[in-house]
């Protein structure tokens, strides 16, 4: 009996050598194992650990080697900065073995600070009680702008075969030093596994790990810049914190109004940080169906029309607010076009204009449907604003008698009734009922 358990000991032994990357039975015709990664936490940023996971059917050839892909983003901590031995993940690793049916062993994954020349050297570790621990080399090469290969492999095989499942979990930190660090970008990293069987028949499996989020840190004109090409820059940061995006095809309560959505989704941004604007807002369009992009945004039930670029190479469109709610990137139903003086006035580029606090400001306009058709609007809301900004809340808003004469529009707003200091001012008159928008604002000087 003892040299029974000795020969199947040995032979056990030797099988958990290479029970990670064993062969299948003869008979076995497939080599399809699955791969499988989840983070405990997806903040940007954070030190989550990473459970990975291959499981291979009854059947299937046990891979022999498998090469782990991890995306650019990833940050992964050099084995110099651990001790020897430090404990860097655990797993399991059960399998079948002829003789022995279904193997369960530990996997211990250990530090080891002879990295041979790579950026990391792990030992993995299989244990099963009452027999002799059995260990793989893993290195690891690579950085977080080109992403990072980590590789494991036995040439040495056995007939030990699926259903095989393996579930290993890499820690976050270790003794309070990262192990790996998530992205600070928003976006979709696709991670992946290139399994090899001892038949030499290489298999490629992919997931995709979503960060939802992008570290929005301290200081003025920060950027939180997301994967779809959309961005906010605020003008400063008080307190950092996360920035995140999300879109949609269902409008708010208020719907479009009049203007074709492009691209089908309304964006919302929010932030944990603590922020000031005036605030830059990009986001894409939809060329084709888009001819005429616009920015617009949600204030206080109107949608606005905040455009001040476009880019017609990336097919984004950007706008100025002072404030965060909806945004859609849309075409005007409608058009708005000045008539003198204010025409004549803009007309002078970027010379600013000067007007007497005490004088009436004649507002002629014609306003146009989408098909060419001058039409009558239900109204017109003029905003003054100061300090020189587009952004900054309005001094003072009015709603003037409109009236017709021939195909254009008149109003009148009288500067006076206003009160209005000396210095520079911006006007803008918004459409009511069309969210058409007159953009660029008028600026000028009161004196």
């Amino acid at each position: 009996m003892r040299i029974k358990r000795i020969f199947w000991s040995g032979l056990f032994s030797l099988a958990l050598i290479v029970s990670p990357f064993i062969a299948k039975p003869s008979f076995a015709l497939t080599f399809d194992p699955s791969f499988g990664v989840t983070l405990a936490s997806n903040t940007p940023s954070a030190n989550s650990s990473v459970t990975i996971t291959a499981t291979q059917p009854e059947g299937d050839e046990v891979f022999k080697s498998v090469k782990f892909i991890i995306p650019a983003g990833w940050n992964f901590a050099s084995g110099s900065s651990f001790a020897q031995d430090a404990v860097m993940g655990t797993g399991t690793f059960s399998h079948t073995l002829p003789g022995f049916g279904t193997i369960t062993s530990t996997l211990t994954i250990k530090n080891d600070l002879n990295t041979m020349g790579h950026k990391t050297h792990w030992k993995l570790i299989f244990s099963i009680s009452g027999y002799p621990d059995i260990v793989l080399d893993s290195f690891g090469d690579g950085d977080i702008s080109t992403g990072y290969i980590f590789t494991v492999g036995r040439t040495m095989l056995l007939p030990i075969g699926a259903p095989a499942n393996l579930t290993v979990t890499l820690n976050g930190m270790v003794d309070t030093i990262p192990v790996l660090t998530n992205p600070t970008i928003q976006g979709d990293y696709t991670w992946g596994a290139e399994y090899t069987s001892p038949s030499s028949v290489v298999v490629t499996k992919s997931q995709t790990l979503s960060i939802p989020g992008t570290v929005t840190p301290t200081g003025t004109n920060v950027t939180a810049s997301f994967n779809n090409g959309s961005s906010v820059t605020f003008s400063d940061v008080s307190i950092g914190g996360v920035t995140t995006i999300a879109s949609s095809t269902n409008p708010p309560p208020e719907g479009t109004g009049q203007f074709q959505l492009s691209g089908g989704l309304y964006y919302d941004f929010n932030t944990t940080a603590t922020t000031a604007c005036p605030c830059t807002v990009t986001i894409p369009y939809d060329p084709v169906a888009t001819t005429d992009p616009k920015i617009y945004h949600l204030e206080g039930g109107i949608w606005v029309d905040s455009t001040t670029f476009v880019d017609t190479v990336n097919h984004t469109v950007t706008g100025v607010v002072s404030s965060f709610s909806f945004f859609a990137p849309g075409q005007p139903n409608n058009t708005a076009e000045w008539l003198s003086p204010v025409k004549a006035f803009k007309d002078q580029g970027d010379q600013l204009f000067n007007l007497n606090k005490n004088q009436a400001l004649p507002l002629n306009l014609i306003v146009k449907d989408s098909n060419g058709n001058v039409f009558q609007p239900l109204g017109l809301k003029v905003e003054l604003r100061a300090t020189g900004s587009t952004t900054s809340t309005p001094v003072t808003s009015v709603s003037p008698v409109l009236s017709e004469e021939g195909e254009h529009l008149k109003a009148k707003i009288n500067l006076k009734d206003w009160g209005l200091t000396t210095g520079e001012y911006f006007l803008r008159v918004i459409i009511e009922g069309t969210n058409t928008t007159l953009a660029p604002d008028v600026h000028f000087t009161i004196s």
